[in-house]
């Protein structure tokens, strides 16, 4: 499934890509009541346009239940990692967002499901649009 959503920012725009991939993981494994989203970010584009983010949040809302998580970032790794716990199953909308100070670099939105008893991991993919043909940030969800 595809939504495309235009926003216009100054400066550099980037396209995060959140892509929903069934995997799960022992280690530290939920309750069998509850789930958990574990969040990998790829920000190797980032550092190669010679942006230094120095925080990446991911956030999820069901219904009245919102949880954020500061994802910890590895500039050796070129990538965040960090996993939300405890989210009641069903589908719950997921939001990153990559930042330097207070400046926006780019943010992405999807919707993906919290299994019971399992944890599932979100692939956000990040890529920089050429301002010349893509002068705002578009997200695609698959």
């Amino acid at each position: 499934m595809k939504c495309p959503v235009r926003c216009g920012f100054f400066g550099v725009s980037l396209v995060v890509v959140l892509i929903l991939a069934g995997c799960t993981t022992a280690e530290n494994p939920p309750s069998a009541s509850t789930g958990s989203l574990a969040f990998e970010v790829d920000l190797t584009p980032v550092y190669a346009a010679a942006l230094n983010p120095d925080s990446v949040s991911a956030a999820v809302a069901s219904g009245s239940t919102t949880r954020q998580q500061a994802l910890s970032i590895s500039a050796a790794a070129k990538s965040a990692t960090g996993t939300i716990t405890d989210l009641e199953p069903g589908d719950w909308d997921a939001t990153v967002t990559i930042m330097s100070g207070q400046t926006v670099l780019g943010t992405g939105a999807g919707r993906v499901n919290a299994a019971a008893g399992s944890t599932t991991t979100i692939t956000v993919t990040v890529t920089i649009p050429s301002p010349a043909t893509d002068p705002g940030v578009g997200v695609t969800i698959q």
